[in-house]
C-alpha cells in the first residue's frame, strides 16, 4: 500500500498525519468502529447503549480480545486510554472529545459507563478512538508518550503486527494471529 508520507508515530492519539493514523488503524482497536457502510458497529465492544436521551453511555467489551503480548483487552485500557486523552500534559488534538465527558465509570471488567452533562454529537465518535495497552504504558503519561517504544513499534490488538519499519522506506506488517 503506497502512503504519501512517513508516519510520524504510531499512537495515532498523538499524531495528527493522515500517514500515521493509516498505519495504526491497523494495529489498534476502538470499542465502536464505522463499518463499510458507514453505520457505526462494535468492534471492541460487544454491545452499546444510548441511553438518557444521549447522555449515558453504556459499553460491554467482548471478552477474549488479546494484545499481542497475550495480554487481554479489558475496561482498564479504556479508562487509561481515557485518562490519558484528558491530561492536559498529552500533546494531543483529540482531548475535547473526552473533556465532554461528566463522568467515566468503570462497572466491570468488560463494562463501563460514560455520561454527559448533555447530549454531545460526537459521543459515540470519541468512542472509536484507538484503545491504549495500559499494561505496557502504566506510569507513562503526557510528553513521554512521545518517547514510548510503542510509538515505534506497537504492540497490536489489531488485524496485524509490525513486523519491521525501514524509516523512510516501509513498514512490514503481518497477520496478527491473536486477532
Amino acid at each position: 500500500m503506497a502512503s504519501i508520507g512517513e508516519p510520524s508515530g504510531l499512537i495515532s492519539s498523538l499524531t495528527t498525519d493522515s500517514s500515521s493514523h493509516e498505519v495504526a488503524a491497523y494495529f489498534y482497536v476502538g470499542c465502536l468502529r464505522y463499518n463499510k457502510n458507514l453505520e457505526i458497529e462494535p468492534w471492541a465492544a460487544e454491545s452499546y447503549e444510548v441511553l438518557d436521551d444521549g447522555r449515558l453511555l453504556r459499553f460491554t467489551l467482548r471478552q477474549g480480545i488479546l494484545w499481542e503480548d497475550g495480554v487481554e483487552l479489558t475496561t482498564e485500557d479504556v479508562e487509561f486510554t481515557y485518562k490519558i486523552m484528558i491530561d492536559k500534559e498529552t500533546p494531543t488534538a483529540y482531548a475535547e472529545d473526552f473533556l465532554a465527558i461528566k463522568d467515566f465509570r468503570v462497572t466491570g471488567k468488560y463494562t463501563f459507563e460514560v455520561e454527559y452533562e448533555k447530549p454531545f454529537a460526537r459521543a459515540l465518535m470519541t468512542w472509536m478512538q484507538d484503545i491504549l495497552p495500559a499494561h505496557l504504558l502504566k506510569g507513562v503519561h503526557g510528553a513521554d508518550l512521545l518517547a514510548s517504544p510503542l510509538n515505534r513499534k506497537p504492540v497490536s490488538a489489531g488485524p496485524f503486527v509490525l513486523k519491521e519499519w525501514e524509516a523512510g522506506s516501509r513498514l512490514v506488517f503481518a497477520p496478527n494471529p491473536r486477532y
